[in-house]
């Protein structure tokens, strides 16, 4: 700690709460909530994988409404990730591109796709190797806001944040961390 260096990073308000890493709707939300609710036996990723099959055997995909000040997005998806670090839900590369210090957040919605698509898709999420599939698309923000689907979830860093419709913005530098020097 002695020799750590000082660093900003950057943070997403959601209302009265702040989240640092990934948040979302649909798919992933739910399969948070189902691994919340989870006690014992397993832990970590193994968790959240099963979680998610068990979530994706009845899950179906949401009419989603959503504006930036980059994009718009309306239709069918499986799930929509606000990110301002690249992984979540035990090293998942969701989002790429996104670094904690960089002042944007890095939208990836998940559009409607077959179960077996997704299922398909899963490997190349572990790797951040899905930017280019045809399910996906991919966009940077300073804030998003979700209009629909009204009373559907949004999870941050594990922890529930709210209930759509609500908006998430970026905080610049508005968290101090400490980092191995070097």
């Amino acid at each position: 700690l002695l020799r750590a260096d000082v660093n900003s990073m950057d943070v997403v308000r959601v209302g009265k709460r702040v989240y640092a890493g990934v948040a979302g709707i649909g798919l992933d939300a739910e399969t948070n909530r189902r691994a919340n609710a989870w006690r014992g036996w397993p832990t970590g990723h193994l968790r959240y994988f099963l979680a998610g099959l068990r979530t994706l055997a009845t899950f179906r995909p949401l009419e989603v409404d959503l504006v930036t000040d980059s994009e718009e997005f309306s239709g069918a998806a499986m799930w929509v990730v606000v990110a301002n670090t690249p992984c979540y839900g035990g090293g998942v590369r969701i989002a790429p591109e996104a670094a904690p210090a960089d002042g944007v957040l890095d939208v990836c919605v998940i559009e409607k796709t077959s179960k077996p698509g997704l299922l398909a898709l899963y490997p190349r999420l572990l790797r951040g190797a899905h930017l280019n599939a045809r399910s996906v698309r991919y966009f940077r923000s300073t804030w998003v806001r979700f209009r629909s689907p009204a009373g559907a979830p949004l999870y941050g860093d594990g922890e529930f944040l709210g209930e759509v419709p609500l908006e998430a913005r970026l905080e610049p530098a508005a968290l101090r961390v400490l980092r191995r020097a070097g």
